[in-house]
Formats: structure tokens, C-alpha cells, sequence
């Protein structure tokens, strides 16, 4: 039968639960949790254009942010990368024909259910932390995305949690509007908010959830608009005996 006891390992720095009988050491450390916050973008009419020659096309590909296509207009990610892509997409273009809304799951298990967050949970081994990000946003919303830039890095007891701006693409059968979305198990329900107007801060999980809303609507959704780049958001929860206190480390 296990005999745990405090001891710090050879070439250890740390106490670490040991079995006295045996000598095998139960190391315990954060766990990673990955999420994305989904956001939808109404797309433009399509405005009309002239046919232009292959030549002219080229030359016109490199200033395509201000081509008002839909394709070009919608894509208001950067893909796998802190920098938007080049050229630069334009969010200022889309929502002058349209809204941004994000897309939230209300929790269906413990803790805090019944309350609203994103799509997020723990990495599975084997995948990235964009792979589990994207998994995760299926899983509990139903909409399929692709984790773009990212958006922040939370240090807190136990745990570091990473989220991803991701984009819902496409629009329902009327047009127009979100394309309708199927929760999972472990959601009571999926629903998109205006970017600027989600829910109360009472209904949401988790603190984490407001920094994350707050810091895309104030920094990171403007960046992308401006073809800037997108400087996640990093804070640390820091716990001293009963006293707990937030340090912000983003740009550092």
C-alpha cells in the first residue's frame, strides 16, 4: 500500500508527494486548458466588380483589403500567426454592413453550470493547443472553426489557459444571420452575442471569461480592423494564504 510523504527528490528542487515503500514520485502540475472565442462577422453584399485582366489582377492582390468581396472581406483572422495576414483584412469594411457577434456556450456541468463561457477544456495527448482549441469549440458549440491568432494566456492555480480567436464561417439558409450551431453534452445551450453586448457579468463562468471578452471588443478586434498586430493578453492569479491578486503581464 502507497506510504506517501513529503521529500524532495534528487536533483529536485521542489517537495514532491513520495511513496516511502517504493520510491515513486507523484508529480503534480498545471493542466492545460485550450478555447477559442468564435466570432461571426455579418458578410457585405457583394458589391459589383469589372472583370480585370490576369496582369491587373496581380498587382491588384496586393491591396486587398480594400477589395470588397466577401472572401476577402470576411477572413478577419490571422492564421496561425500573432500578425494579421498580408495583406491585411479589414473588420471596418465588414461592419459597416453588419455586426460582430460572438459565439458562447452555457455550461451543463460543474463548476459553475448554468452560467456563460467559450469553448475551451483540457488538451487530449497528442494534439496542439490549436488542434484541442478547435476539438473543444466542436464539441461543446457545434460549430466547426480554425484557431487563428492568439488571444490570451492565463496563469492561474493548477491551470494555464490558452485561447484563440477563431471565426464561424458562413451564414444560415435565410442568409444574413449566424449559421445555427448544435451544443454538445457538456452545453445547455450555444448562442451568439453582439461582441459588445454578451452577457452579464453575473451570468458569466468565470473572471477569465470577462478579461477575454473585454480585451478582444477594447484591443485585439481593433488591431485586426487596423491590420495591426495582435498582442495577446497575459495575467496571472496569485494566491497568498487567503489574500488573492492579478498581475497583467501582457506586452511584456
Amino acid at each position: 500500500m502507497p506510504n506517501f510523504v513529503k521529500l524532495v527528490p534528487p536533483g529536485d528542487e521542489r517537495e514532491r508527494d513520495t511513496c516511502a515503500t517504493c520510491g515513486w514520485i507523484d508529480y503534480r502540475n498545471p493542466k492545460v486548458v485550450v478555447g477559442c472565442l468564435p466570432l461571426w462577422v455579418r458578410p457585405p453584399r457583394p458589391s459589383r466588380v469589372t472583370p480585370r485582366t490576369a496582369s491587373s489582377a496581380r498587382v491588384r492582390s496586393r491591396d486587398r483589403a480594400s477589395d470588397s468581396r466577401p472572401e476577402d472581406a470576411v477572413r478577419l483572422i490571422a492564421p496561425h500567426s500573432f500578425l494579421p495576414p498580408s495583406p491585411p483584412p479589414s473588420l471596418a469594411q465588414v461592419d459597416a454592413s453588419g455586426t460582430t457577434r460572438v459565439l458562447m456556450c452555457r455550461r451543463g456541468i460543474e463548476p459553475r453550470v448554468g452560467k456563460w463561457g467559450f469553448p475551451q477544456g483540457f488538451m487530449e495527448l497528442g494534439e496542439s493547443t490549436r488542434g484541442g482549441a478547435a476539438r473543444e469549440t466542436m464539441e461543446e458549440s457545434g460549430a466547426a472553426v480554425v484557431p487563428g491568432a492568439l488571444l490570451a494566456v492565463y496563469n492561474l492555480p493548477g491551470q494555464v489557459q490558452i485561447l484563440y480567436l477563431a471565426e464561424v464561417k458562413g451564414t444560415s439558409r435565410g442568409g444574413g444571420e449566424p449559421p445555427e450551431v448544435e451544443c454538445g453534452p457538456e452545453s445547455l445551450e450555444a448562442a451568439y452575442f453582439a461582441l459588445d453586448d454578451p452577457p452579464e457579468e453575473d451570468e458569466l463562468a468565470f473572471p477569465t471569461v470577462k478579461w477575454a471578452l473585454e480585451y478582444a471588443a477594447a484591443v485585439a478586434v481593433p488591431a485586426a480592423e487596423n491590420g495591426e498586430p495582435i498582442v495577446p493578453q497575459q495575467r496571472t492569479k496569485l494566491v497568498f494564504a487567503e489574500e488573492v491578486a492579478f498581475e497583467d503581464e501582457t506586452g511584456l
